[in-house]
């Protein structure tokens, strides 16, 4: 046969399926969110030093970026239900796992698996919202969706804090399985859209570019954060080897019938730089959420969930701006939008690069908003720009392209800034880190942000010039 067979769809119980969906998005996040706030305690907790610590951050988002794009072509060649029960059950064995661990090792290894149940989950919900329900409400669904995971991030912090002072931090990853559970049995039960491929040589599964992709994001990930650890020369190794894999995966992915990526969509200069800006900008933005515990306990002695209320106060701010922004965007102030959204997240960083302990946790928050309002209306902008500049053949490849992207940049953020903090605080030498040292990291890594941000909002600006120039 010389093509792709698709079975019919059988759309039974699609308000259950969209239920199933919503809890396991919403489940993603807050595993994301809740584990974070944790971090402090946890070097007491397990007895571990501030780099140990971050594995626990670390191990999460590696897994979850090396499978993304895996997992998401998976679904396309042996169907979306199998690939989201299979997310389910790793996703909920990772969270029993984690419950159990009293280790800091055997945690961060454990939520390796948490991980990729996860990506898994991510990869598959939008993509199984087209084939459950009609056309005319699939946008709905798809911002619900999106609300759903804004929820997840903006409860993570608020829930993990009082779970972790009340009953124990274990218990942030065991209730998580009863609702893993209920997703599951809903999904086994609603969720009943097949996509069958018939003629699987039109359609092959890109081993050797899977293998690629997971080695270089694996090495990058490791080299960056051994910097941290004085393993200097093994991470300069780990970094050059994650380049030349990544030369090589290029050239796998242009020679491949099936590719995990498309490079076509690269050749376009715009799009190739928006793309590079959603990575920097998810890399800033992953820096609220492993510095700022830091900052809030030991800087200003809130507690655990005192800690969680201010995180959750920026989730909330981007799910909103993301919602308002979105409805006035259209294909000509895009890129504007795009530049205010850059702006308002370099206020912001320039305020936490000044910002000193006097003013407590409103001048924190007053910062804080202001990162909040930049990202949402950077996120909603850029997004709508890479969507609508991309050609219809490519929108897929575009859509996994700034999924990885953003991926990679929460990873890198994780990474990268959690060891600018170390380098600028020396905190693996202490328990508990003194609040000057802990405003003297939060200072000095966010004048290194505010940096970035400059330099993307002149690359942004010079691009665009060139762009409208031609």
């Amino acid at each position: 046969m010389h093509g792709t067979q698709i079975q019919p769809h059988r759309k039974l119980q699609p308000n259950g399926a969209v239920a199933a969906l919503l809890l396991s998005t919403f489940l993603a996040s807050l595993a994301v969110s809740s584990v974070n706030v944790l971090l402090p305690s946890l070097m007491v907790e397990l007895d571990a030093t501030y780099t140990e610590v971050q594995w626990v951050v670390i191990g999460y988002m590696l897994s979850l970026t090396s499978i993304l794009v895996i997992a998401g072509r998976l679904s396309d060649l042996y169907g979306r239900r199998p690939l989201f029960l299979i997310g389910m059950v790793v996703f909920i064995a990772g969270n029993v796992l984690c419950g159990t661990a009293t280790t800091i090792e055997w945690l961060s290894t454990f939520r390796l698996i948490q991980g990729a149940g996860a990506a898994i989950l991510i990869s598959v919900n939008l993509a199984l919202i087209s084939e459950i329900v009609p056309k005319s409400k699939a946008g709905a669904v798809i911002g619900l969706v999106g609300s759903m995971s804004a929820v997840g991030t903006a409860t993570g912090p608020v829930l993990g804090g009082w779970i972790a002072e009340v009953i124990g931090w274990q218990w942030i990853f065991l209730l998580n399985v009863p609702i893993g559970l209920l997703a599951l049995f809903i999904g086994m039960a609603c969720i009943h859209t097949l996509r069958e491929i018939v003629d699987r040589n039109i359609k092959r599964f890109d081993f050797v570019g899977s293998i690629l992709l997971a080695s270089l994001t694996i090495c990058y990930a490791l080299g960056v954060k051994l910097f941290a650890e004085n393993s200097t020369s093994i991470a300069v190794a780990l970094i050059s080897l994650s380049i030349m894999i990544s030369i090589i995966f290029v050239a796998s992915q242009r020679r491949s019938r099936s590719p995990l990526i498309s490079m076509a969509a690269l050749r376009d200069r715009e799009l190739f730089v928006s793309i590079l800006l959603n990575f920097a900008v998810s890399m800033v933005v992953m820096t609220a959420f492993v510095i700022g515990p830091f900052y809030l306990m030991n800087g200003l002695g809130l507690s655990l969930p005192e800690t969680g209320l201010v995180m959750a106060v920026s989730p909330v701010i981007v799910a909103s701006v993301s919602f308002i922004v979105g409805r006035s965007i259209s294909e000509r102030n895009t890129r504007a939008i795009i530049t205010i959204g850059l702006v308002a997240l370099l206020i912001g960083a320039l305020g936490l690069a000044l910002l000193d302990r006097s003013s407590s946790v409103p001048g924190y928050l007053i910062c804080l908003v202001f990162t909040a309002l930049g990202y949402g209306t950077f996120t909603a902008s850029n997004n709508t720009f890479l969507m609508l500049s991309a050609s219809s053949g490519e929108r897929g490849a575009v859509s996994g392209l700034v999924s990885f992207s953003r991926n990679l940049g929460l990873l890198s953020g994780a990474a990268i800034m959690s060891t600018l903090f170390e380098l600028f605080t020396g905190a693996s030498k202490h328990k508990r880190l003194p609040p000057e040292l802990a405003e003297i990291g939060l200072n000095r890594v966010y004048a290194v942000i505010a940096v970035v941000l400059l330099s993307a909002i002149l690359v942004q600006r010079g691009t665009r010039r060139l762009s409208s120039d031609t």
